[in-house]
């Protein structure tokens, strides 16, 4: 099918074929694809016609040129300076024929051209309009060139039979002076035709074989794109005029070849740059065959020969026949000067010819380093006996030094011992300050369950008298309404109990010590919770507090595999850090612009691939760029002295580390900060 894919919001759209929906894809094999100068995207399929997709209200349109009702494949498309759109390809039926069908936008009117091969399993594979004459050149399935004049509606061809002798064309495209460039595949030749008298110029070699797709740029520029080795050849037709009975024999080195592998440019590789730029090049001792490709680029005559020599290796030319190559194999090491020129004997100017120089790297035993190193393992081998002795010398002072140095090992031990506990005080010191911020705010979550509780067993006792009286009237009826809306009531009241029960548990493990057990944990609810639980804490403190709060959860997040005690303590100090920065800035602008500005948290929880993110931002003062690098480590605090122990941070880094994520950090002065937790999806 065919898929629209949004960079802004990340959103993919696809439009596949659906049996039972007539205004979906005829097809989900996309043959090709043309996006007109309207916006609309149009596209053929294999065995459904054609459809026409406008992407502002995504309805379908399908067209069709056979009427018969045998399936038709268009293969090209193209808009021609008029708007309509062409199609070509094969139709299937009995006989089997290609066509070319027109279709007007506008009207959605359709129509076909003659045959222009009728009776044949042939295809047209690609199409060109020329925007000086209006002639549009079609490919008939490699074997040939068709042209169809669109103002006398005649079509004439050419194929091996009477002068066009390529027999792989793949792609035409036609630039801004009316001229059809068109790709060979299997001769690797690009043929320019143009409008004057149907001359016909090539080039060769200058780019891999396979060429496929043709573009014509907005600069002017004709562009070949090769399947095959991921090349291009890009045309300047601006810079191509040529003349009849007038043609150029300037050699061009074109590819290098080191052990039947082409060179690319490129760290790592043989060249540094493309081969004819060089003018020097080496070749390691292993490249026991290499070879030259080179071409003249502009001639006529395309079985043309070559002469080459590598210098001195050889003194005589030799000629390169029909293929434009040189191959060589276990050359010696030395220097050599490759040259090849265009053979004297067709005509061409001998004396244009090119060079470049070519060093054969020893094997590394005949180098000069190798020789170096051989000397300095004699002299290696003398020092060696030396050495020897030395040692017996030194051992016996190695022992007598080792008792010292395992005593000092057992005192580095001991200090390093008492060093992890003073450690571990001061984490366990720093979870019960901020199990002290949550104190406050505990106590109002758990006072409205307990609330429920006694309002419920309040309702319940005097439920349980009017039962009774009802007893005594005999009204079984009211008797058992009356027991439904107490067992209604137990059943809130043992709801309100668990959730006090749970924020009791909550407490108690946030004052644990680390058990380093994850769990399936809600990232939502416990972000939720602990942002509450942040709020009424504050709040609980100082009266004056207020602060808006914002979250924006994600709710395709499955519980993940975390320690939730662990995970909601860096939230809460992440959350309990920005609601100091709003309080601490509106503080600051109080008497100027303190009454525009709004004291804002927000927290949000996205899922992004195999990992979930949870962002605590605020719209404080941010964090000085100066301090920005020291935030993260043991001790730093921006708060004044006794309201912080700088120690907050520090272990939510280390907490998140050891979840497998990560804690950043963004600011900008004056306007907030915002910290971003990623934590990788574990079940």
């Amino acid at each position: 099918g065919i898929f629209n894919y949004d960079p802004a919001s990340l959103q993919v759209t696809q439009y596949r074929h659906n049996e039972r929906d007539s205004t979906s894809l005829n097809s989900n094999n996309i043959l090709s694809l043309l996006m007109d100068r309207q916006g609309d995207l149009w596209m053929t399929l294999y065995q459904g016609g054609v459809d026409r997709l406008n992407p502002v209200t995504h309805k379908i349109t399908h067209y069709r040129f056979n009427q018969e009702g045998d399936s038709d494949e268009g293969l090209a498309l193209m808009e021609d300076k008029d708007g309509m759109i062409w199609v070509s390809g094969q139709m299937y039926t009995t006989k089997g024929f290609s066509f070319i069908g027109i279709i007007n936008p506008l009207t959605n009117q359709t129509r076909k051209l003659i045959q222009p091969d009728p009776g044949t399993q042939r295809f047209i594979m690609s199409m060109a309009q020329s925007p000086v004459t209006g002639e549009v050149i079609f490919i008939i399935g490699g074997n040939g060139l068709g042209l169809y004049n669109t103002t006398s509606g005649k079509f004439t061809y050419k194929d091996a039979d009477n002068g066009f002798p390529f027999t792989s064309v793949a792609g035409v495209v036609c630039d801004k002076e009316g001229v059809f460039w068109i790709a060979d595949l299997m001769s690797r030749t690009i043929v320019r035709v143009g409008n004057d008298s149907d001359m016909m110029f090539q080039y060769r070699g200058t780019a891999p074989a396979n060429w496929r797709v043709c573009r014509l740029e907005s600069n002017g520029h004709v562009f070949f794109m090769s399947q095959q080795d991921m090349g291009w050849l890009e045309i300047d037709p601006a810079l191509i005029k040529p003349e009849k009975n007038e043609f150029h024999s300037e050699v061009r080195l074109v590819d290098l070849y080191v052990l039947g592998e082409k060179q690319k440019a490129g760290l790592g590789s043989t060249l540094h740059q493309p081969i004819w730029q060089h003018q020097q090049i080496e070749l390691p001792a292993s490249a026991e065959n290499f070879a030259f490709h080179f071409s003249d680029f502009n001639f006529k005559d395309a079985g043309h020969q070559y002469l080459y020599r590598l210098y001195p290796f050889e003194e005589t030319w030799r000629i390169s026949g029909n293929l434009p190559m040189a191959t060589y194999y276990r050359i010696p090491s030395g220097n050599y000067t490759f040259q090849v020129k265009s053979n004297a004997l067709r005509g061409f100017n001998e004396e244009k010819l090119i060079e470049i120089k070519v060093t054969v790297l020893p094997p590394w035993w005949q180098t000069w380093w190798a020789y170096t190193g051989f000397g300095f393992l004699f002299v290696g081998m003398v020092f060696s006996v030396h050495r020897v002795q030395r040692e017996r010398v030194i051992k016996a002072e190695r022992e007598r030094t080792r008792e010292k140095e395992l005593t000092q090992a057992k005192e580095i031990e001991k200090a390093y011992t008492e060093l992890k506990t003073t450690q571990s005080q001061l984490i366990q010191s720093e979870k019960m300050a901020s199990l002290g911020e949550l104190t406050a705010g505990i106590a109002h979550e758990i006072q409205n369950p307990l609330n429920f509780v006694n309002n419920f067993s309040e309702v319940n006792s005097e439920l349980i008298a009017e039962m009774k009286q009802e007893i005594d009237k005999g009204n079984l009826q009211d008797v058992k309404q009356i027991a439904d809306s107490i067992n209604e009531n137990e059943q809130k009241i043992v709801f309100h109990g668990k959730r006090a029960d749970a924020i009791v548990k909550s407490m108690l493990q946030h004052s644990r010590s680390r058990s380093g057990v994850k769990e399936p944990t809600d990232i939502n609810a416990l972000a939720d919770e602990y942002l509450r639980l942040a709020y009424h804490g504050l709040r609980a403190k100082d009266k004056s507090f207020n602060a808006t709060m914002n979250t924006d959860f994600d709710q395709s997040i499955e519980k993940i595999g975390v320690v939730p005690q662990d995970i909601g303590r860096v939230i809460l100090n992440l959350i309990t850090n920005a609601f100091y920065a709003v309080m601490a800035k509106r503080t600051r602008t109080k008497g100027s612009d303190g009454n525009s500005y709004v004291p804002t948290a927000t927290v949000t929880t996205r899922r992004l691939g195999g990992k979930i993110e949870i962002l605590v931002k605020d719209n404080g003062d941010g964090i000085p760029q100066k301090v920005l690098d020291k935030i993260f480590q043991p001790f730093f605090t921006t708060k004044p002295s006794g309201q912080g122990t700088g120690l907050g941070l520090s272990l939510s880094y280390d907490i998140v580390k050891a979840h497998g994520g990560e804690l950043k950090v963004e600011t900008k002065e004056g306007e907030g900060s915002q910290f971003l937790i990623q934590l990788p999806i574990l079940k």
